[in-house]
């Protein structure tokens, strides 16, 4: 798959052994390729006001196990 756009930035975070293992766990359960993707996603849908209502829902909806792709 070609990239449209090519990545330039990187953005740093640390997350403790706990944080990360649920991140990938949340990876495999809504099919994103990569935690890179999720995370651009994450903050793509953060960043669009008409999204930004849904985002602690979403992550309520995981930490339940009701995860919605």
């Amino acid at each position: 798959m070609t990239i449209q756009k090519p990545r330039k930035r990187l953005i740093s975070v640390r997350f403790s052994d706990e944080e990360y293992s649920a991140l990938k766990q949340f990876c495999l359960l809504t099919g994103a390729r990569s935690l890179s993707d999720l995370t651009r996603n994450a903050v793509r849908d953060l960043l669009d006001g008409s999204k930004r209502d849904s985002v602690p829902e979403r992550v309520n909806e995981f930490e339940t196990g009701g995860v919605r792709v």
